[in-house]
């Protein structure tokens, strides 16, 4: 497992997320494997790695098949295998459904999911722009382990996905959402006003702003970008505070 850290984050590569059930209701797991034990969902649903946010960078186009120019990656599996022999997954087909894309930085972007074939084409299965649950949704059947499955964006951005794993049988009830997040191309891994990386936007950033104070075409500290580091860009840090 291949880790980067980026301010209060964490990348990482080909990780695995599974579901398993509690008292009918599917809940998602990570770090279940020996060699991802810093890997974890926490109580937010959100997918952390040594206590840090993951974030899984996706730099490579795709240059053949449906989404040429998309930017792919596969180091996220959905699966259902794990916990299949426990009985707690017994007349379920598991899906987990793409239930929001949200830029911090970048974008906006259609995110897709799927499998590369034989040519290493990437062949999407789900969508987030599907009109229909069970088009944003990517099957892990029951008991699934799919190698070949991977994501693809339309644009570059730093992105918070959240997904939803359900039940199309109806035993088990929707689980909670988890949300992972998403480094495309090359948009920064900080979120919007956060300059430093330090996870959170605060005074240390708003400091940033005040040292590029003045005309600045294309700095980070142009927040709106009208190109100076001005007032505005400090009420838009203060907007987001926290």
């Amino acid at each position: 497992m291949c880790t980067m850290v980026f301010g209060n984050t964490v990348a990482l590569a080909h990780n695995h997320i599974t579901v398993d059930s509690v008292g009918g209701r599917i809940v998602v797991r990570a770090g279940y494997y020996g060699d991802e034990g810093g890997f974890a969902i926490d109580p937010t649903g959100r997918l952390l790695a040594d206590g840090k946010i993951a974030v899984y960078p996706v730099p490579d186009a795709l240059t053949s098949g449906p989404l040429v120019g998309w930017k792919a990656g596969d180091e996220i599996l959905l699966t259902s295998d794990f916990f299949a022999t426990t009985g707690r997954l017994n007349g379920g087909h598991f899906h987990f459904e793409i239930a929001s894309v949200t830029p911090l930085n970048g974008g906006p972007g259609t995110l897709a999911w799927g499998d590369f074939d034989a040519n290493w084409d990437f062949q999407p299965s789900a969508s987030s722009a599907g009109a229909t649950r069970e088009a944003r949704s990517f099957d892990v059947h029951f008991a699934g382990h799919d190698h070949d499955q991977g994501y693809a964006f339309s644009a570059d951005g730093l992105y918070d996905v959240s997904l939803v794993a359900w039940d199309s049988n109806g035993v088990y009830a929707d689980a909670a959402p988890v949300t992972i997040r998403f480094q495309v191309g090359q948009a920064s891994a900080c979120v919007f006003a956060d300059l430093d990386c330090s996870g959170a936007v605060d005074m240390g950033d708003v400091a940033l702003i005040l040292l590029d104070y003045g005309p600045c075409a294309g700095c980070d500290a142009d927040l709106d970008g009208n190109g100076s580091a001005d007032f505005g860009d400090v009420a838009l840090a203060l907007l987001s505070f926290g």
